[in-house]
């Protein structure tokens, strides 16, 4: 079975940015929808996964859409494409996705759920440790100052926090990266639990 990294934070905690820089410096192919999408007489696929190659063959997928300077995660992926997603990864080898909270009380939620149980032990939760002060800036920077309801960021990210002490007390595999250096850790986490980066050599 493989290994699901699920990586948690409220708003402006900093998943996408995160991801992105994974995917960016170590993804070779971008996986696409089916069926395509047309627009202006165009036809276009959207990303939802990208492959990335480890040293020891094994593959690692980032699950979500990190083409564009905003947005990401599975922002924009139709519901049916999700379940499309989920019947991948078993195919597949470890997948990380971003999870702005797709559970309720700690225990995942329809399909989320599915992949909980099925997983156990294999699956690891990873959560940013970023302030709320920090999180509402940045989400003011994302939105070019126009207002935001700064309470609900402060509640989602006490949410948050009770949700990986739930996971903690449940004895899940919980682990905090920092939110001033993230990247580091987080690779530092993948090669203890599923995937070490293959170094290309030019």
């Amino acid at each position: 079975m493989n290994h699901i990294v699920q990586v948690r934070g409220c708003s402006g905690a900093g998943k996408s940015t995160l991801l992105r820089q994974l995917v960016r410096e170590h993804s070779v192919e971008a996986i696409h929808e089916a069926p395509a999408r047309s627009s202006g007489g165009s036809t276009y696929r959207l990303p939802i996964a990208y492959r990335c190659p480890g040293a020891d063959g094994t593959d690692l997928f980032v699950v979500g859409r990190y083409h564009a300077e905003k947005g990401g995660g599975l922002d924009g992926v139709e519901p049916i494409d999700q379940q499309m997603l989920i019947g991948h990864f078993e195919q597949w080898g470890p997948v990380v996705h971003e999870s702005l909270m797709t559970s309720a009380g700690g225990v995942d939620t329809g399909g989320w759920f599915e992949w909980r149980s099925k997983w156990g032990d294999k699956y690891h939760f990873v959560y940013l440790d970023t302030p709320a002060d920090v999180a509402i800036a940045r989400v003011y920077q994302r939105n070019g100052g126009k207002p935001i309801k700064e309470d609900q960021v402060r509640s989602h990210q006490r949410t948050v926090l009770r949700s990986a002490q739930r996971l903690i007390d449940r004895g899940d595999s919980v682990a905090f990266v920092p939110h001033e250096a993230p990247y580091p850790e987080l690779l530092n986490l993948l090669k203890g639990w599923c995937w070490e980066p293959k170094r290309f050599v030019f």
